[in-house]
């Protein structure tokens, strides 16, 4: 006969129900399940958005500790240290022990059922959830602060569907990787784009600092010229960046000086008005 699963009761004993039931549990009563072979939970800042946006799509499941009242966790230690530090309680589904079950066997076991079993999606499903998200009015920005990824992750993803769908089969299949379709999709837009006479799209930089509109480029330069710095770099043909460093401490300290003074005439000022 196959073996039960017993609800215990509040000293721990196996009474009532054989199913497992939904509890939601203080963050505190939580605890890691001890034998988890899983050791880096990664880079959980992402899952902490999500869940933070969204709310737990996926209870925790644990099982209660019949030394204690502490219940370890035995699917779910990245979701419940990704809350941790912000929730006061988590819906857990409570598992009960089999009769004479191995505790220690039985953590290892759901550790490895669950990561084995585990079938993410492929780059085109989420492309196509994305999509879907797209169609409903999201934003690109919004996406990624629903799922916690980043705005480039989820851009990226999307340009899969300019795929056929013969060659979306390519990538579902691992044939073609998603680093490759991307790859394509870029040389793609950019032949289209000289083809249409449009600039390239390259990165999107700042106008830059030390050039010779910077209100200190004049004495930069001439400093430059006075060490003789002639086979060294020139930001904007001013000066090197020994120079540009020399001058703006020396303009700092002035400033400082000049801002000190002030504000001592300024307290001596006040001193005779009141006075």
């Amino acid at each position: 006969m196959p073996k039960t699963r017993t609800r215990p009761d509040a000293n721990g004993t196996g009474t009532g129900s054989t199913l497992p039931w939904r509890q939601m549990i203080p963050v505190h009563k939580l605890r890691p399940n001890p034998d988890n072979p899983r050791e880096d939970p990664g880079d959980i800042a992402g899952l902490a958005a999500s869940i933070q946006a969204n709310g737990l799509k996926q209870w925790l499941l644990v099982s209660r500790d019949p030394d204690g009242d502490t219940y370890p966790i035995e699917e779910g230690w990245r979701r419940w240290l990704a809350m941790k530090d912000w929730a006061t309680e988590i819906p857990c589904v409570i598992a009960p022990p089999l009769s004479a079950e191995d505790r220690a066997v039985r953590n290892v076991t759901t550790a490895l059922i669950t990561d084995v079993h585990k079938k993410p999606l492929n780059p085109v499903e989420r492309a196509t959830g994305f999509d879907q998200l797209v169609k409903a009015g999201k934003s690109q920005p919004e996406i990624a602060a629903l799922t916690g990824l980043s705005v480039s992750t989820v851009s990226n993803s999307l340009a899969l569907l300019e795929f056929s769908a013969k060659d979306q089969d390519k990538i579902r299949s691992g044939e073609m990787s998603a680093a490759e379709a991307l790859a394509i999709v870029h040389r793609v837009r950019a032949r289209k784009r000289r083809k249409q006479g449009q600039a390239a799209i390259g990165p999107v930089w700042e106008p830059p600092w030390f050039t010779r509109a910077h209100p200190l480029a004049r004495t930069v330069r001439a400093m430059c010229n006075a060490r003789e710095h002639t086979a060294r770099r020139r930001y904007d043909k001013t000066g090197c960046g020994e120079c540009w460093e020399t001058v703006i401490r020396a303009d700092e300290r002035v400033v400082i000086a000049a801002t000190a003074q002030a504000r001592e005439s300024f307290t001596q000022a006040m001193g005779e008005v009141t006075g």
